[in-house]
């Protein structure tokens, strides 16, 4: 199955932030097989959830590629759930959430790794720190990782 190619964008926010503002939001779900590393033996370790961040400075975007475990693809959509800057902190904050699909009329039990890629655009300089969220489906976070530049 490819899911390569489906995007949305999402509503920036920011949090008392004059400075830093988000003028972009966009998430993909890209091929698991174009995230998996080939030479990864370690079973457990391929159905973890991961997260990877890179900051470009030249664009203006920190770009966020991870992987969500996902149970029920037939009936779970993966989305970018918020992305928001808090100047306080210096900290841009990426939660990517694994919802129920509620149009779904049958519900399989696989567990699946779900691939994505988000670009955050910001209108000057980046984040000091960027946080990476995953959250299923009753809201609790099951995966948090911390990047600085």
């Amino acid at each position: 199955m490819s899911i390569a190619g489906c995007t949305a964008t999402g509503a920036p926010s920011n949090e008392d932030s004059p400075n830093h503002q988000i003028m972009d939001t966009q998430f993909t779900l890209v091929d698991p097989k174009e995230r998996s590393n080939p030479d990864e033996s370690d079973v457990d370790n391929r159905f973890q959830h991961t997260a990877n961040v890179q900051f470009n400075t030249t664009k203006n975007q920190i770009i966020v590629k991870g992987r969500l475990k996902s149970g029920s693809r037939s009936c779970m959509e993966t989305v970018l759930e918020s992305a928001s800057y808090n100047e306080k902190s210096d900290t841009l904050t990426v939660v990517v959430s694994d919802n129920r699909d509620e149009s779904a009329t049958i519900c399989t039990e696989e567990i699946s790794m779900v691939a994505y890629e988000s670009t955050i655009t910001f209108d000057s300089s980046l984040p000091g720190t960027v946080v990476v969220k995953h959250q299923s489906e009753d809201q609790e976070i099951v995966f948090t990782d911390s990047f600085t530049q």
